[in-house]
């Protein structure tokens, strides 16, 4: 398996440190739970009480995924859970590629940082 380059290894780690500052960010708001956060949570169906433990599991998710030998699992938990923001902003009819779609580019900027820093992701994903 070649290696990453120290370009390779260095853009996937800035692009995956600005996915995890907005998913902490995510996460501190849920677990907060400030009046605009539960009030857009009840517009969405959802219930307040659900917001502190999925701010947890979006925090866990991340600490698996800057663990090396982790990180898969937690992009794959992370992927998951920005799946269901694509589907709570469907429901509520949210503008296409401004809302709807900010999740999903969110994920592929994940999986990106972490193809980038880890080559044996790549290899996996793109056997030559």
């Amino acid at each position: 398996m070649a290696q990453a380059s120290p370009a390779q290894r260095w853009s996937g780690r800035v692009i995956s440190a600005l996915v995890t500052a907005f998913l902490i960010f995510d996460a501190y708001m849920k677990i907060t739970m400030p009046q605009m956060v539960v009030d857009n949570t009840a517009k969405m169906g959802f219930q307040a009480k659900d917001l502190q433990p999925v701010g947890v599991v979006i925090l866990v998710s991340l600490l698996l995924y800057w663990i090396p030998a982790l990180a898969g699992w937690g992009a794959l938990i992370l992927t998951g859970f920005l799946g269901g923001a694509v589907c709570a902003n469907l429901r509520l009819e949210s503008p296409l590629f401004s809302f709807t779609l900010a999740p999903v580019y969110l994920a592929i900027l994940l999986w990106a940082g972490l193809l980038l820093r880890q080559p044996r992701y790549r290899a996996f994903f793109f056997k030559a």
